[in-house]
């Protein structure tokens, strides 16, 4: 697969836990990758290990790991869905309304935005693009917003596996109308594509005990 920007370095580090993933997908050891790729064991090692590949060894080693069921993209090879996705935490809960300021660098312009009804304000539904997310966002935080000074960096965790991750934590929120401060379990599916956030399936839900979220029930399937 090409990349899908005309301006490269040239180089970039790998993302060394998705390269993993992807040949052990295969059920190719490293050498065996070194083989299809055309490359040397050595250069497998190093992008496993995080280091510097150059643009086009990262293009062709996509194209490598790329199966019938899943296409990989230069960009996914040398991203990290994890830090995008803390990235998107902190932005809910610190730009709030604005939040799409700090996450439109990393998001698809047509990716899908799927949330449901479990708080206040008209805002569950289905979403496409970077200004119908900016929408909902302004749906929700129009009726509550996360109340401030809660430890969500912490608090949160992450299972990240490929170009997927889930998100899960509690947190707390203010209705704007009344002021009553209630807790929301954030369970948030993410998906990402060529490096962008893709798509959100979202399945938070309202809680009154607090409780916290089974591990079992948000892994990736």
């Amino acid at each position: 697969m090409s990349w899908s920007k005309s301006e490269l370095k040239r180089s970039y580090a790998c993302n060394p836990e998705l390269i993993k993933f992807l040949r052990r997908r295969k059920n190719w050891s490293q050498k065996q990758l070194a083989k299809e790729s055309g490359y040397c064991e050595r250069l497998i090692c190093k992008a496993e290990s995080g280091g510097s590949i150059a643009a086009a060894t990262i293009e062709v080693l996509a194209k490598t790991l790329s199966s019938k069921d899943m296409r990989v993209f230069p960009e996914d090879l040398i991203s990290d869905p994890k830090a995008l996705a803390i990235k998107f935490i902190e932005a809910i809960h610190t730009l709030q309304r604005d939040m799409v300021k700090g996450i439109a660098h990393f998001t698809d312009p047509s990716g899908v935005f799927n949330f449901v009804q479990c708080a206040k304000g008209d805002y569950a539904g289905s979403y496409r693009g970077i200004a119908a997310l900016d929408e909902a966002a302004e749906k929700f935080f129009a009726a509550q917003s996360f109340v401030e000074g809660q430890d969500f960096r912490s608090s949160y965790k992450y299972f990240a596996e490929a170009n997927e991750v889930v998100a899960w934590g509690t947190s707390q929120i203010c209705e704007t109308a009344t002021g009553e401060v209630s807790e929301i379990e954030v369970t948030l599916r993410l998906y990402f594509k060529k490096g962008k956030l893709h798509r959100i399936e979202d399945r938070s839900k309202i809680t009154s005990d607090g409780g916290s979220q089974d591990l079992e029930a948000v892994q990736l399937s």
